[in-house]
């Protein structure tokens, strides 16, 4: 028998996941806070209207969320017709949430969901919605380790690369700390580019030189060159990201200065820019900003 999933959350990105796993095979039953979503997806996709969370964990042997924040994942879980409701007898529910929190509310909630009989795995998705439809999602995976295995087929139809990071909360640690690599090396290599540009230095020029040296991922590198591409990734979603790191850093009595510079210029660039911009974006507002000293100002020789 094929495995059913509920499936909560059909927005731009949920949308893709949950087309995804009905191409792969998955039974799916839908479910969003808004009902013309599950209609239209019901329209182009074979799948079953879920009325409620609490009849998707009656129904489905997993449960999978894509929505904005813990509060909303707590909300279906145990809020009114929750998934909480649905289990009766001893019957227990997998919830695998592949939204972005921190790894603290992560871990909050786990502790909440537990004694209702909800099993909580941490999936903090990585990609663009894109990358949903084509099964190439980063996936890193915080959970129970039986618990996990049971989830991983799931996973694996989902994403290129699905990495078990360990319990619940690391692996919203381990996206934080990527994604500050990331905030690092784009802003970086878009300064270098701006720089470049004024002796010269073609951004494709640069961008091979970088390759050959080993200094660019291949997910950076699309970003520079003749045949620029977006990333996929909003500067508002990569500002969450360090805000996580923050939050991490400061619970451990941490204060990194590099991680602060960054969440600084991250977050005028989104004022700038707007925080829906893609992250490819961020060479317009350095280059709007990278005003030279005048002669006065220059350091003496």
């Amino acid at each position: 028998m094929a495995t059913t999933i509920g499936f909560i959350g059909l927005g731009v990105f949920g949308a893709r996941v949950a087309t995804r796993l009905g191409r792969q095979g998955f039974g799916l039953m839908v479910h969003d806070g808004h009902i013309e979503p599950v209609r239209y997806f019901i329209m182009k996709n074979t799948a079953d209207m879920g009325e409620s969370p609490r009849m998707l964990a009656a129904l489905c042997d997993f449960v999978i969320t894509v929505l904005p924040n813990a509060k909303a994942t707590r909300d279906v879980a145990l809020g009114r017709l929750g998934l909480a409701d649905g289990l009766k007898d001893g019957k227990t529910c997998v919830l695998v949430d592949l939204g972005t929190t921190s790894s603290a509310e992560a871990r909050a909630l786990a502790a909440e969901l537990a004694p209702r009989g909800i099993h909580y795995v941490e999936a903090p998705a990585r990609g663009a919605p894109m990358d949903a439809i084509e099964g190439k999602l980063t996936i890193p995976v915080g959970g129970e380790e039986a618990v996990v295995e049971r989830v991983l087929p799931v996973l694996r139809a989902l994403g290129q690369t699905v990495l078990r990071t360990g319990e619940v909360g690391s692996a919203h640690v381990m996206s934080a700390l990527v994604e500050h690599v990331r905030a690092s090396s784009v802003l970086a290599i878009a300064e270098a580019v701006s720089i470049g540009g004024t002796a010269g230095v073609s951004p494709g020029g640069l961008r091979d030189w970088c390759m050959a040296e080993g200094l660019m991922a291949p997910a950076v590198s699309g970003l520079f060159g003749d045949h620029a591409t977006g990333s996929g990734h909003t500067i508002e979603t990569l500002r969450d990201n360090l805000r996580s790191l923050a939050a991490l850093a400061s619970e451990k009595g941490l204060a990194p200065r590099h991680a602060a510079l960054l969440t600084q210029l991250w977050s005028e660039a989104s004022v700038a820019l707007g925080p829906q911009r893609d992250i490819a974006e961020i060479g317009r507002f350095l280059e709007r900003d990278m005003i030279a000293p005048s002669a006065s100002e220059s350091p003496a020789a």
